[in-house]
């Protein structure tokens, strides 16, 4: 307290002074002086809070003795609060709101989630076939909320509660599917053969300006004549503060988006008795995307029984995932921590002129090749299965690592704009193989 009573903070050598004492660990002396304790300052680990209500039904009514129509569905609500890292007052990388926060905060991301699905079908005998006719509709609503925390940059003005935006997903999908069983040269067989049709849609939503905007001094938003100059708010130790809602910085309208998307399916399944103990298993599905193309997979499947008692069984296919609309289109810049100190990490999709700078190719759909094999054995209430099975994955969507702008003036002043000090991007950039034994044995 004595060397605090000589410092005087209108000069730069008494800033110096105080940034050095407050690298002194007076943690001590300083919660007693606070009537505080380390309890205060604690971080909240763990599963989230979360209060959930949902309802479901499912329904069958007759038609006639050929005919019944269906329907299931269900509705949900989630709501759910975690909490951030704790901000502390004095950080040489922080952006803690010393002036609203004198011990600094813990910022707590509040959830809700409304889920939405219901199908209604009709199955009917047609012809000797057997046709299922459905359509499935699904949304999911995300919003969120950020509470007890702030926007250092409006200091004493902040609010300490946050809109954020949210997101928007929903589905729909049309089916028709046929199956039937015949005799052919005297053996048994299956067919199956079927469409389907599939509409998406997905949406970000924008949060509210202070949840997302870095003002100056003059309480403005910060742009790129702004940067330059002196107006641009400072932490204690002389670090620009960055802007937005702290813990979770609110979607911008340049992030917010509303993208569809639909795709045709088509596949035939044939299943066939070539011999009295060997089956024959064949499947193939073509899709095509109206955003990326066309895919074709297949499935070859068989089983032998040896005897009564012992078969022996294996499969080969090919599979596919197109990478989601969320994958796509989702852009934002979140606050990472990293040996304790905080970095604002953007997110960019691959169409993007960010992108583009940084060479990153658009998205393609994963790949896949499964093979499998074993034995099954079932004598009177005794069951056994012993599989071996390798499943080799190409070209998985996984997140990059950080790139900077390096000297590019372009990307510093895209950075600048997105309050980002790194930028990373989703990419086809792992493949991975599965290989393993599974035994199953029942009683």
């Amino acid at each position: 307290k004595q060397n605090l009573q000589l410092l005087d903070l209108n000069t730069n050598a008494g800033i110096q002074s105080l940034r050095s004492l407050l690298d002194k660990n007076a943690d001590k002396h300083e919660l007693q002086a606070r009537d505080l304790t380390r309890k205060d300052f604690r971080f909240k680990v763990g599963p989230s809070m979360l209060q959930e209500v949902k309802t479901f039904y499912n329904l069958s009514i007759p038609l006639n003795p050929q005919s019944e129509l269906y329907a299931f569905g269900g509705i949900s609500y989630r709501q759910g609060t975690s909490s951030g890292f704790y901000r502390i007052p004095a950080q040489k990388n922080g952006n803690a709101n010393t002036a609203l926060f004198p011990n600094g905060f813990l910022p707590e991301l509040e959830s809700k989630i409304y889920d939405i699905a219901t199908t209604v079908g009709v199955k009917t005998n047609w012809k000797k076939w057997q046709l299922d006719i459905s359509n499935t509709y699904g949304k999911n609503m995300f919003d969120l909320r950020l509470n007890k925390s702030s926007n250092s940059t409006l200091k004493n003005n902040s609010p300490t509660a946050f809109t954020l935006g949210g997101f928007r997903f929903s589905q729909n999908t049309t089916n028709v599917d046929l199956q039937n069983y015949f005799n052919l040269l005297d053996r048994q067989f299956s067919i199956a053969l079927g469409a389907e049709f599939k509409i998406e849609n997905y949406n970000i939503l924008s949060g509210e300006a202070t949840s997302y905007t870095t003002y100056d001094n003059n309480a403005l938003a910060v742009t790129n004549t702004t940067i330059a100059t002196d107006l641009v708010l400072h932490n204690f130790y002389g670090t620009p503060l960055l802007g937005g809602a702290q813990m979770y910085r609110g979607f911008e309208p340049k992030n917010a988006i509303d993208k569809n998307r639909n795709n045709l399916a088509l596949y035939a399944d044939i299943e066939a008795d070539m011999m009295p103990n060997w089956t024959l298993n064949i499947a193939t599905r073509f899709e095509r995307f109206s955003d990326f193309g066309s895919t074709f997979i297949y499935k070859l499947a068989m089983r032998y029984a040896i005897n009564e008692i012992f078969s022996i069984r294996s499969a080969i296919n090919t599979g596919f995932r197109a990478p989601s609309l969320h994958q796509q289109f989702f852009r934002k810049t979140n606050t990472i921590f990293l040996e304790n100190k905080a970095f604002e990490a953007a997110i960019f999709p691959n169409h993007s002129k960010e992108a583009a700078l940084f060479k990153i190719p658009r998205l393609n759909e994963e790949l896949s090749q499964n093979v499998s094999g074993g034995i099954t054995m079932k004598q009177n209430n005794f069951f056994f299965t012993l599989d071996a099975y390798h499943i080799a994955i190409a070209d998985r969507i996984v997140l990059s690592g950080a790139f900077s702008h390096g000297d590019s003036p372009e990307l510093q002043d895209i950075f600048a704009q997105e309050g980002a000090t790194s930028a990373r991007f989703l990419v086809n950039a792992v493949d991975t193989k599965s290989i393993g034994l599974e035994l199953v044995a029942s009683h």
